[in-house]
């Protein structure tokens, strides 16, 4: 006979004769005497001379000796202050601390930056990051170097993430800004010619700093378009022609300076 857990159920036990009742509930009975019994304790619950009422007041007695269930308490483990941040800056004391120390501060940040660099390689729009990682090095690695060598590889791999362009979403909103400068000559513009263009722009920004200031960087990007996508493409020529572009901007630049100085009269 299964055991009543519930006081509920005996409501069931209302319109049963005396005998019914007792077979019904000598299991819980029993039950409860063991689990006193158990427990040390000389109270006993008895259904001798008792009444359909008095059995069901005394399985009452039964059902609160029966151990009541516990709610599972959900085990939760302290949080942990997380170790493995990527970080976007070097670490405010990074002047005083040991190799080792830095190496556990900035892995994460090498790690997360060669994801994205992976990433951004196996994506067909050209991204400015990129180019210029790969420029610079390519995947970063800080295994193996000195102190001072982990320092400048943690730069550049924060100066990557940094970037906007580093991420795919980045690189594809560069796509699209890209492709609206573009004049319809170079609106098909391939991927081996992007990575020219820039290669193009990169040198001119290092050759002509002020120039390019004073041409325009979207000018020079449209221009540079146009000259890769011609069949007749040559770097050196484009290199050149650009360069005198530049140059001559500059001149006209500064020749409008000096007719706008009040001393030069």
């Amino acid at each position: 006979m299964a055991l009543i857990k519930l006081l509920s159920e005996l409501k069931k036990l209302a319109n049963l004769s005396r005998g019914e009742v007792y077979k019904q509930t000598k299991a819980t009975i029993d039950a409860a005497n063991k689990r006193l019994k158990r427990q040390g304790s000389d109270l006993r619950l008895s259904t001798k001379g008792k009444d359909k009422e008095q059995l069901i007041e005394t399985v009452k007695q039964a059902i609160s000796v029966q151990p009541k269930r516990q709610p599972k308490q959900r085990q939760t483990t302290p949080k942990q202050p997380r170790q493995s941040r990527v970080r976007k800056q070097l670490p405010d004391n990074f002047s005083t601390m040991k190799r080792g120390d830095l190496i556990a501060q900035m892995q994460p940040t090498i790690d997360a930056a060669n994801k994205r660099l992976k990433r951004l390689q196996g994506l067909e729009a050209l991204s400015p990051a990129l180019n210029s990682v790969m420029q610079s090095g390519g995947k970063f690695s800080i295994k193996g170097k000195t102190r001072n060598e982990i320092l400048k590889e943690a730069s550049r791999a924060l100066s990557f993430i940094n970037m906007k362009t580093s991420t795919v979403s980045g690189a594809k909103q560069f796509e699209r800004n890209f492709a609206a400068k573009l004049s319809n000559k170079s609106k098909n513009i391939t991927n081996d010619q992007r990575k020219t263009l820039f290669d193009s722009f990169r040198k001119l920004q290092q050759i002509s700093p002020v120039g390019l200031n004073i041409y325009g960087s979207e000018r020079l990007v449209q221009m540079l378009a146009d000259e890769v996508v011609d069949e007749n493409y040559s770097f050196e020529d484009t290199m050149n022609k650009a360069l005198k572009e530049l140059e001559r901007e500059y001149e006209q630049f500064m020749q409008e300076q000096d007719d706008l100085d009040p001393f030069n009269l």
